[in-house]
């Protein structure tokens, strides 16, 4: 089941969101939600392109174990600080494509 922008937008005016019952966050699905300060991922498989792009007060991200892409600026223009995952994630995997300069996120093992 994919969330698309007209899925997200009961999320808009949320500080924090859990995306679960979803295996795709479609294109630009968040894109501009400036309330949006934290978002845990369960079970998905794929944030496409823009999904969180222009979120100005995203700051935490809790990714799961199943994504197996993260879209071409899916992240642009937040300002994440902490990313949490878990070891079995394959961060390289994920950014293969992108340019390493464009990613900077401290990240934290544990629990």
């Amino acid at each position: 089941m994919t969330l698309t922008r007209e899925i997200a937008q009961q999320y808009q005016d949320h500080a924090i969101v859990s995306i679960e019952d979803y295996k795709i966050v479609a294109k630009g699905a968040f894109q501009g939600f400036d309330n949006l300060l934290a978002v845990q991922f369960i079970g998905v498989e794929s944030i496409e392109d823009d999904a969180f792009r222009d979120c100005t007060s995203l700051e935490q991200v809790n990714l799961c174990d199943e994504i197996t892409k993260i879209g071409s600026n899916a992240f642009t223009n937040t300002p994440i600080r902490y990313a949490q995952v878990s070891e079995n994630l394959k961060l390289n995997q994920l950014f293969a494509n992108k340019e390493p300069s464009r990613y900077y996120l401290r990240l934290y093992w544990g629990d």
